[in-house]
């Protein structure tokens, strides 16, 4: 579902935002490529985190058996959202993870989100003494 989501987004975003799109200009065949490229990486992406919540939601069964809590990933087509019930852990709008000069990259998602849930564990924690 989300990755029909994703690819309807798509659509729509390059018909909006690419002034070469019309289709008997000849020119749709070089704007179709950027298209299906970036078609392509969506669907990567959406897969990468559809796989981490779900390695994310069997270590939270293998540790405590069946919660009423899960960990979900959403997209509105405009916005990646990570979360755990109906917390919000990450988006992709602030993505405010470290970044790794040594590795020209963010620090991994899995300990991140993690690390975001222990912090709301200790606000609640605190909240309920």
């Amino acid at each position: 579902m989300a990755l029909i989501i994703i690819v309807a987004e798509i659509q729509h975003k390059f018909r909006l935002e690419n002034k070469y799109y019309k289709p008997n200009n000849g020119l749709i065949q070089s704007t179709l490529a950027g298209y299906y490229f970036y078609l392509l990486l969506g669907c990567v992406i959406v897969m990468d985190y559809l796989k981490l919540v779900e390695e994310l939601n069997s270590e939270l069964y293998d540790k405590h058996g069946e919660t009423e809590g899960q960990f979900f990933f959403t997209a509105s087509g405009f916005i990646d959202i990570l979360g755990f019930e109906n917390i919000t852990l990450w988006h992709s709008e602030d993505d405010d993870r470290k970044w790794i000069e040594k590795k020209n990259d963010y620090e991994p998602m899995k300990p991140y989100l993690k690390k975001k849930l222990k912090t709301y564990g200790k606000k609640l924690t605190v909240l309920a003494s």
